[in-house]
């Protein structure tokens, strides 16, 4: 495709790779060649392409890199198009030096939509909203994976290719990630299940951010001009909440499971899963981080949601013996968080990843079917609250530390009550305790 430029000068633009420029990773970066008062220098971009996306002769074969390449000159040949007869005060570089900065503010052929997404997660991280962030990590790393390029324009954020991400998710695959040891790790997904409702979300939230971030409607300057979620929609979650709630005789089953070594990662899959259902689905991010116990009570900011609340998601949890044994048995002995974990393991999100190893090898040991990881303690919880317990949702939504959205008016004139969550807590704890003496009540719940 050309596009003409008429200058008294011609310059010319082409977008291309260099074979002798590979790098050592096998990658090359697609470069702009500028042309001009017959001398010819090269602008860097952002994209790069494997050998896999270029022909024998280095030329593009990959649709979407073709189409990148289109863009840019493009947009190249349209900004000199614009300074008419400046063009001719420039030399190569000079003239190349400002094209590019042009061209990057010129918008919708040139975003790097994951250079953006990576921006994005990285003030979120200095927000203090490192779990969240990790749920966007994912999602960049998803495109990443299905592109096969860590550069895809925000054009290609399409209906079309959203529609094949999610086929692609649901597919068993091979991917390699970097872990904190700066190591490459391959791991093994047999297909994405809620995970696609989470990617799909994340990449619906950093489209619209980028959109707040380039466009400016006020002053007609649009940059970004598709909008893909109009025909694609992110479903609801798969599955239904008992998939992720494990049964009550489950639940006593992996509370008394003996047979472990002590210091292993089933111990502390069991001890800690045991621990965040006594705590009303304390997740492992705020285990890893609280600092305050006080006249026998958690008190603690939920991570997950602290950032988008006006409350900082505080919540307050009475201390019952099943969690003080526990809470006892891991107590950092330097006072410097409730927990020992900080000193076990560098992150939250190791720690997480090794108790549902842990976790997962012991349900195996049971024999229990179901797929249990820790956050299922959350679920369980509520659902036997709720179920078994009878306790009304008004007051398990208040133990999940969820916002009524119905309420939000009349919530602002009500103070909590830690009593009504107390309560209800009990009410659970209190049903484990009394079954203890007849075993045909979890029998008849298997």
């Amino acid at each position: 495709m050309f596009y003409k430029c008429f200058t008294k000068t011609m310059a010319t633009f082409n977008v291309l790779v260099l074979e002798h420029q590979e790098k050592k990773d096998g990658k090359f970066n697609v470069k702009v060649r500028i042309t001009h008062k017959r001398v010819t220098v090269y602008n860097n971009t952002t994209y790069f392409v494997t050998k896999s996306q270029l022909k024998g002769n280095f030329e593009f074969k990959d649709r979407n890199i073709i189409n990148t390449k289109n863009d840019l000159e493009k947009s190249y040949y349209q900004e000199a198009n614009k300074m008419g007869e400046e063009i001719n005060l420039y030399n190569a570089r000079e003239l190349a030096d400002q094209l590019q900065a042009r061209v990057s503010k010129a918008g919708d052929g040139t975003i790097n939509f994951i250079a953006f997404g990576k921006t994005y997660i990285e003030k979120l991280i200095k927000l203090g909203r490192g779990s969240y962030a990790a749920k966007f990590t994912r999602a960049i790393n998803n495109l990443v994976d299905f592109f096969g390029r860590d550069n895809v324009l925000t054009t290609e954020i399409n209906h079309k290719n959203l529609d094949k991400l999610e086929e692609f998710l649901k597919t068993p695959r091979d991917y390699t990630r970097i872990n904190q040891f700066g190591n490459e790790v391959t791991y093994h997904s047999d297909g994405a299940k809620n995970g696609i409702i989470d990617t799909m979300s994340c990449i619906r939230k950093l489209f619209n951010e980028a959109k707040n971030e380039f466009n400016d409607e006020e002053h007609d300057d649009i940059k970004i001009k598709n909008s893909p979620f109009n025909k694609y929609k992110v479903g609801k979650a798969i599955g239904d909440p008992e998939e992720k709630s494990v049964k009550p005789a489950h639940i006593k089953m992996i509370r008394d499971y003996k047979d472990i070594r002590p210091g292993s990662r089933m111990e502390l899959g069991r001890d800690l899963f045991m621990l965040s259902f006594y705590l009303i689905g304390m997740n492992t991010a705020d285990m890893f981080n609280v600092t305050e116990v006080k006249n026998g009570r958690i008190d603690y900011m939920r991570a997950k949601t602290t950032g988008r609340r006006k409350d900082k998601a505080f919540i307050s949890i009475k201390i019952e013996p099943e969690a003080q044994e526990l809470i006892d048995k891991y107590r950092d002995l330097t006072g410097k968080k409730i927990f020992r974990f900080h000193e076990m393991y560098s992150t939250s999100k190791v720690f997480n990843s090794m108790l549902n190893v842990g976790l997962l090898q012991l349900v195996a040991n049971l024999k229990i079917a179901e797929d249990v990881r820790l956050y299922y303690a959350r679920h369980s919880w509520a659902t036997i609250a709720r179920n078994v317990c009878r306790v009304s949702k008004d007051d398990v939504s208040l133990a999940m530390n969820h916002v009524d959205r119905a309420h939000a008016v009349t919530d602002i004139y009500i103070k909590k009550d830690w009593d009504i969550l107390d309560e209800a807590n009990l009410k659970v704890l209190q049903f484990f305790r009394e079954s203890e003496e007849n075993s045909t009540d979890f029998l008849a719940l298997l």
